[in-house]
This record gives C-alpha cells, sequence and structure tokens, in this order.
C-alpha cells in the first residue's frame, strides 16, 4: 500500500512538473539571433528519405527489456563469479519454437566448482531472465556442445514458464 502511494506521488510531481514547464515554455516569446542562419530543411517525404528507410536492415524482436541475448548477457555480467564463473560470455541464443538453446564459452564448464546450490541458483537466475520472452523450455550448451554436469544435466531442456 505503501508504495503505491509513494509511486502516485512521485507520478504527481513528475506530470505536474512537466505540465508546469510546458506552460513557461509557451508563455515566453522566442528569441531570434541576428547570426543565425536559416537552413532549408528536406520534406520528411522525399524519395532520398524513403530509399534510405528501405535500406534499413530488418531488426530481430525484442521486448522493452532488450533482446534475449542480451537479457543473457547482462545476467552474466552482474552475477560474474557468484552464480557464474569468471570469463563466461554468451556465444550464441537460438530461439526456436519456444526452446531457448544458450551457447556459453568453455569457461562455463567451472561451474561445477561453484558447488550444487550455486548450479541450482544459476538455472534459476536463467529462467528468471528468460521468462520476460517466448521461451517455454531452454537448454545450455557450452560452445556448442552438451554440457552435463554432476549436480544439474544443462543439456536436457527445462521449463521457463
Amino acid at each position: 500500500m505503501k508504495a503505491s502511494l509513494g509511486l502516485t506521488l512521485a507520478r504527481v510531481v513528475l506530470f505536474g512538473g512537466t505540465a508546469l514547464a510546458g506552460s513557461y515554455l509557451y508563455t515566453q516569446k522566442p528569441v531570434t539571433s541576428t547570426t543565425e542562419k536559416t537552413v532549408k530543411e528536406k520534406p520528411a517525404h522525399s524519395p532520398a528519405k524513403a530509399k534510405e528507410e528501405e535500406e534499413e536492415p530488418v531488426k530481430r524482436p525484442s521486448t522493452p527489456h532488450g533482446t534475449l541475448r542480451e537479457a543473457i548477457a547482462l545476467l552474466l555480467k552482474k552475477e560474474q563469479g557468484t552464480l557464474f564463473p569468471k570469463g563466461t560470455r554468451v556465444l550464441g541464443v537460438n530461439l526456436k519454437e519456444g526452446l531457448a538453446t544458450l551457447d556459453f564459452s568453455e569457461e562455463f564448464k567451472q561451474i561445477e566448482t561453484l558447488g550444487e546450490s550455486t548450479e541450482s541458483e544459476a538455472q534459476k537466475a536463467l529462467i528468471g531472465a528468460l521468462v520476460r520472452f517466448p521461451v517455454k523450455t531452454a537448454r545450455v550448451v557450452v560452445e556448442g556442445k552438451p554440457y552435463t554436469s554432476a549436480a544439474v544435466d544443462w543439456s536436457e531442456p527445462f521449463g521457463v514458464q
């Protein structure tokens, strides 16, 4: 209850301040300079502009939180040395029909040395990062090859949702 009240108060202050600032700007007279040069702008829908837009590469779908690969890379960076071995990198991420295959660098294999509970927590952290995407199951490979440790079989798909 207190959190929602604080959030509501913050919104009122933010939007109220924005409204006041906007009305202040509209009441001010524009300042012109004698040294300003007039620059002719291209129309928004010029043929050159349309051609540029057509040539842009198609971007992969993402959520407001970024791409799936970015989410995993951010998690690794945040948890380096605690849940994931130092130096672990994301080599690739493949999402097909709800199955995410996460390909990690060779350093990932050192996760065995961090203990069973850490491996379990690392898997939970991965699930937490994957749940924001259309992923139903996930599996981990190391340099393209299935990885299995003594505690967790990472090569078999594990549930995400």
